[in-house]
């Protein structure tokens, strides 16, 4: 007799466990399911709906876009004139750089400057200058370089530049 208590007692206690479980089941259910009030909890559409993409950072685009104007505008192919760290004088066509500001010169030439003779250019050809060696940069208008005559310039050589 006590058995069958106890075995209704835990028969009633899971009926009404099971009851209340089904219960929250149904509830969430319903709460799940699309209204006719509110069309925008379709859920097919929220599942097919992509996701929406982060913005870029506009600031950064900006900077970009300007690095890159900056890169274009450089005069990439046009003659230059390079001073090393050592003194030398290097004039050259630009062919490429990097971030390390190392340099690929073509038909390049060195100018030897001296006080007792005129300038002397060397025949370099392709020639490439570690960026931790240029002193200075500078784009050389070829017209006015024509118009001097080197062998009549008399100078000091420049020194070497001390850190």
């Amino acid at each position: 007799m006590q058995t069958t208590i106890l075995s209704q007692a835990v028969e009633v206690a899971e009926s009404k466990r099971a009851s209340s479980w089904n219960r929250r089941v149904e509830t969430i259910n319903q709460q799940l399911k699309p209204t006719t009030q509110s069309p925008h909890l379709d859920f097919k559409e929220l599942h097919l709906r992509p996701k929406p993409q982060p913005q870029p950072h506009k600031r950064r685009n900006r900077r970009s876009e300007r690095e890159k104007r900056q890169a274009n505008e450089f005069p990439c192919a046009e003659t230059i004139s390079i001073i090393t760290n050592d003194g030398r004088i290097i004039v050259g066509t630009l062919r490429g750089f990097d971030q390390a500001t190392n340099v690929i010169l073509d038909e390049s030439h060195e100018r030897v400057y001296s006080t007792r003779e005129g300038v002397q250019q060397l025949a370099l050809g392709l020639y490439i200058i570690r960026g931790d060696n240029i002193s200075v940069v500078g784009e050389l208008d070829e017209e006015l370089d024509l118009v001097n005559d080197l062998s009549k310039i008399k100078a000091h050589p420049l020194k070497p530049v001390i850190h």
